[in-house]
Parts: structure tokens; C-alpha cells; sequence
């Protein structure tokens, strides 16, 4: 019973406004409408003590000193306005112990002469809200760093709270600074909003770090007035992953500009400064504008290298220019890689600088026009090829092989692939010679056939041969119902096929084999019949005059002898026999 009347009183009280329910944990201190900043110093102070609590909105002058380890915890709907007196107290907060800040409200820290938020020593310094609408964190014109942690060594995270730090025109100093004994700054399911007002003088940069700086699932907008927005240096690295980043150069900025004899020297307007780190952009959006530099004296550098290497991997960074910082020594690199959308503009000049070794593996990326030297990964030396191709991915073949991913299309609506090209060369006729000129010449990326869309050229038309390839080898420039499209892998000449020869039609009956001929040799094309051989044998009984004659007959072939030799022979035969008749005839006449 005595419970449930202790729980009673306790609820009324909450309720009415006095002192919230946590106030019977003797751990914590209940802020109440009368508390005064001295006493909220001495509760921080007091080993028994461990959370400071805000369970109604309230208004502070004066700085809460974190001078042992606690956390402050603000209810959801509280707004908390602690304040500097119009710049007459030196800090809001001063950190020197582990800080774990849960800000579940509205904390407003403002008008400091110094520092908004100065964290030093060995402290951690934690800011966690609950959701980026209800948790909104405001550090606002205070004329030295809003946010300074130039002397501290240890953590600083930022998560699921709406940052605002905003720097006056009168400010001395910028909204945010880290030096090289932070170990780690963490912005993860943050939303951060940096305004520097103020000029070049005496601090330039917005948000300046010495220390590593990583943004996991958040969004930064910062905007300044002076020539450098975010600087990242000492070698520190800065990863930004699922997250967008926005930083803008206002139109009425200043450049640091200094008078040599007769001339005017000034320093770029630059958005992303970084020196001897590497800066890792992964399924992320950046945006770096500086044209809206006011002095025409400074040149402009959105992304400025200095001995920095840059990685973009599946993300969308579009930049007005780039250039190197003269500090740089060794040099700078720039590789390119996953579904990335990339744009650098030529603010800067018509090329990117040499001095950053461009690496394009995957993406759409459009570079100042007359940039050259980009390579791949496998340092193969690449040809832009801009097309309006609906295709999302491209293989490209040995003697590097991969694939080359792009699903995105540049503000331009074309997409624009950095590719290994071969060059196919088409000669009127295959008996041309490789060094005359040809009729015509097309670029292809490796491993692509003539009609692939990305090539973003037209088919020739007609029926090609490879040039100097025996036996004849067919070239396709597209793929129909019967044959597939011939895929180039290196520079190739090809010329027109050449017509097929008809061949002399044959006789279903062959000719006969003709020997060698001797032809009796006539005068007239009836053939003269010589004079009989008459044969005279005296007989009793009377003349005997048996005559052999050749047949007439035309001019004709004749095979093996003459005919003159066959008439002989017959007239000696005819001779021969009236000789053996009369033989025979004295022979019986003796008898």
C-alpha cells in the first residue's frame, strides 16, 4: 500500500510539472524551473550523481562543466536554451570528462564569446537523439569555433540527432574544428548543417580535421563564405558511406589574396581540401559547388588533391572542377568503380590535371573535355565513348577482362563509358594495301561487335571479309536469323567479300581422244583418183588386164600412216597376184 501511495505522489508531481519520475533515482538530478547552472556544475561534480535530466523546457545564462564522467538527458518535446549573455561568457559547454549527450528534444547552445562546445583533454564526447525531426541540436553565433576540439583525445560521434552549427559574420573563427588527437569523428544517422558566415579572416575553412571523419547513413549541407568549405588533412582519412554531402561556396565568398609587386595572387575557392589521406566514397552522394566564388582573381577547385587518393565506388559525385594544391609532392589519384555516376566540370581548365592518375573501371563519368591519360585498373589506356545506350553493363575482354557497370545516365541524358578501344578500318578492296588510306574507320570497346549501342555507331551494310586471312574468314556487323554479329577484340581491317567465279560449263559426252593426225595433203576438196596399176600378162589365150582402183573419197583425217602408203600396198597385192596366175597358166601349158 505504501507503494502504490509513494508511486501516487510521484505520478502528481511529474504531472504538475515539478520533478520528473526518475527524480527518486538518487543517481540522477532533476533539473527544475529554479535550478541555477552552479548547481548543475556541483551535481556534475558529485561522484553519486550520473545523469543530469531535463524533464521541462528551461533557460540557462552561464557553462555546464563536464568535469567527471555523465550523461544529460533531454526529454522528447524539451526545449533547453543555454546562453552565453551576448557573447559576455567565454563557453556553453566545457568538456573534459566522457559526455554522452542524449538529446531527445530541442538544445540550443548560443552567443558565446568563445566556444559553443569546447571538448579537451582525455573525454569522449557523445550526441545521440532519438529521430532527426524531435532531436535537434543548435550551436549558433558564438564568434570563436562552435564546435572546438582542437585539445581533445578521445571519441566525438554525432547520431540520430538534426546538427545545426552556424558560424555570425562577426565570427572570429569557423563552426567546426578537429585536431589530430581526436581518434575518430562519427557523424552515423546524423543530418549535419554547417553555415559559416564570416570571412578568410582569421580561420578559412568550415569544418577543419586533423582526425579521421567517417558520415554512415547521414547528410551534411554546408555552406561558406570564406574559400575553403570542408578540409580533411594530416593524413586523416574521410569515409562517406550511404550518406549525401553538399558543399556550397555562397555567392558573396572571399578569397585569400595577397598583393606581389604588381599583381594579385589569391587562393582557390575550394569545397573538399585534402592532403595525404585517402577519401572513400561508397553508395553515396557528394556535391561540390565553388563558382559562386564573388572574386574573378581565384581560381576554383571543388575537389582539391594534395597527395590524396580518392576512391568512388557506386555513387553519384558531381564537382564544377578540380586541381592539385601546389603544396603536393608524391602525387594524387582519382579511381572510379561500381555503378557510379561522376561529373567534374572544366571550372578549373579544359582537362583534369595530370598530376591525379584517373582510374575508370565502372560508371558513367563525364570529365573536362580534353582530359586524357585515364586509365583501368589493369593501366590499359581508355577512349570515352558517349551514348545514349540502354544497356546497363558492358564485358569487356583480354587481355584485361571485366565488366563494365552502367545503369546511370550523366545530366547530359548520355552516358559516358571509359573504355580499352580497338579500330576496325574499312577498305574498298581486299587487294588494297594496309597503308593506304581506307574508306572509312569506326572505334569499337574491345570485345563489342559493331552494333552494340555503346559504340554509338552506324552499320556499313554489305557482305565482309577479315583483310590478308586465308582461308576466307566472314565479317558480321550485326546479328541476324542466321548469323552472329563478329565480336572485335583487336584492330581489324576488313574489306567488301569478293564476287564468286562461274565456272565454264561441261559437255554431258566427253570429247574423243584426238591422236597426233597426218592429212593427205589434196588440191581440191574432191580427192584425185590416180591412174589404175594394170598388170599385162601375155597369154595364149588372150590379154589379161585385171585393174585395182581406189575408191574416191574426200579429205580426211587419217590414224597411224599415210593414205598414198595403203594405195601401194594394194597395187604391189594386185601385182603380185596376176604374176602367181600366170605362173600357174605356164605350168599346166607343160604339162
Amino acid at each position: 500500500m505504501k507503494k502504490v501511495v509513494a508511486g501516487a505522489v510521484a505520478l502528481l508531481i511529474w504531472i504538475w510539472g515539478g520533478v520528473a519520475l526518475a527524480s527518486a533515482d538518487p543517481t540522477v538530478f532533476d533539473v527544475g524551473a529554479d535550478t541555477t547552472v552552479q548547481e548543475i556544475n556541483a551535481a556534475i561534480a558529485d561522484p553519486a550523481i550520473n545523469q543530469i535530466h531535463f524533464g521541462q523546457n528551461k533557460n540557462l545564462t552561464g557553462t555546464i562543466n563536464i568535469s567527471s564522467p555523465t550523461e544529460i538527458f533531454v526529454d522528447k518535446g524539451v526545449e533547453v536554451n543555454l546562453s552565453g549573455n551576448a557573447h559576455k561568457i567565454s563557453r556553453g559547454f566545457n568538456v573534459t570528462s566522457d559526455l554522452v549527450f542524449r538529446n531527445h528534444g530541442r538544445v540550443i547552445v548560443n552567443e558565446f564569446k568563445n566556444y559553443g562546445i569546447h571538448v579537451n583533454g582525455k573525454a569522449n564526447f557523445t550526441l545521440i537523439g532519438d529521430d532527426l525531426a524531435s532531436s535537434v541540436f543548435t550551436v549558433a553565433n558564438n564568434r570563436g569555433y562552435g564546435i572546438d576540439s582542437q585539445g581533445q583525445e578521445g571519441l566525438f560521434k554525432v547520431s540520430n540527432v538534426s546538427l545545426f552549427v552556424l558560424s555570425p559574420q562577426e565570427g572570429k573563427e569557423g563552426p567546426m574544428i578537429f585536431n589530430q588527437g581526436v581518434t575518430q569523428v562519427t557523424f552515423e544517422n546524423a543530418s549535419v548543417n554547417v553555415l559559416k558566415q564570416n570571412g578568410v579572416k582569421p580561420w578559412r575553412a568550415a569544418i577543419y580535421s586533423e582526425a579521421p571523419v567517417e558520415f554512415i547513413d547521414s547528410s551534411l549541407q554546408s555552406e561558406t563564405a570564406s574559400d575553403y568549405n570542408l578540409s580533411i588533412v594530416n593524413g586523416a582519412p574521410l569515409n562517406i558511406l550511404r550518406s549525401g554531402i553538399s558543399l556550397h561556396t555562397s555567392n558573396n565568398a572571399e578569397a585569400k589574396c595577397n598583393r606581389l609587386f604588381f599583381f594579385t595572387v589569391c587562393k582557390p575557392y575550394v569545397g573538399l581540401n585534402t592532403a595525404g589521406n585517402t577519401v572513400t566514397i561508397q553508395d553515396s552522394e557528394l556535391r561540390v559547388e565553388t563558382t559562386g566564388g564573388s572574386n574573378p582573381n581565384a581560381a576554383h577547385q571543388s575537389l582539391q588533391f594534395q597527395d590524396a587518393n580518392y576512391i568512388i565506388s557506386n555513387s553519384h559525385v558531381y564537382a564544377d572542377s578540380a586541381g592539385v594544391d601546389a603544396k603536393q609532392t608524391s602525387g594524387s589519384t582519382l579511381k572510379i568503380n561500381g555503378d557510379s555516376k561522376v561529373e567534374i566540370g572544366a571550372g578549373n581548365g579544359a582537362s583534369l590535371d595530370p598530376r591525379i592518375v584517373t582510374t575508370v573501371d565502372s560508371g558513367t563519368v563525364v570529365l573536362p573535355p580534353t582530359t586524357s591519360g585515364v586509365i583501368n585498373s589493369g593501366a590499359e589506356a581508355l577512349t570515352e565513348f558517349v551514348s545514349k545506350a540502354t544497356g546497363g553493363s558492358i564485358s569487356i575482354s583480354d587481355p584485361y577482362a571485366y565488366t563494365y557497370n552502367v545503369t546511370k545516365t550523366s545530366e547530359d541524358a548520355n552516358k559516358h563509358v571509359w573504355a580499352p578501344a580497338v579500330n576496325l578500318r574499312y577498305f574498298a578492296s581486299c587487294d588494297a594495301s594496309p597503308a593506304s588510306t581506307p574508306k572509312s574507320r569506326k572505334q569499337l570497346i574491345r570485345g563489342t561487335a559493331v552494333e552494340n549501342d555503346f559504340n554509338a555507331t552506324t552499320v556499313e551494310g554489305g557482305e565482309w571479309v577479315v583483310m590478308g586471312v586465308s582461308p576466307e574468314q566472314a565479317f558480321y556487323e550485326a546479328t541476324t536469323a542466321t548469323v552472329e554479329a563478329t565480336t572485335v577484340l583487336q584492330d581489324l581491317d576488313i574489306c567488301p567479300k569478293p564476287p564468286q567465279s562461274t565456272p565454264e560449263p561441261t559437255s554431258e559426252t566427253p570429247e574423243p581422244t584426238t591422236e597426233p593426225s597426218v592429212e593427205a595433203t589434196v588440191s581440191s576438196p574432191e580427192m584425185t583418183v590416180e591412174p589404175s596399176v594394170e598388170a599385162t600378162v601375155s597369154s595364149p589365150e588372150g590379154t589379161v588386164s585385171p585393174t585395182v582402183s581406189r575408191p574416191a573419197g574426200a579429205t580426211l583425217p587419217v590414224t597411224g600412216v599415210s593414205l598414198q602408203v595403203g594405195f601401194a600396198a594394194i597395187a604391189l597385192l594386185g601385182l603380185w597376184g596376176a604374176l602367181s596366175l600366170s605362173v600357174a597358166r605356164r605350168s599346166r601349158a607343160r604339162k
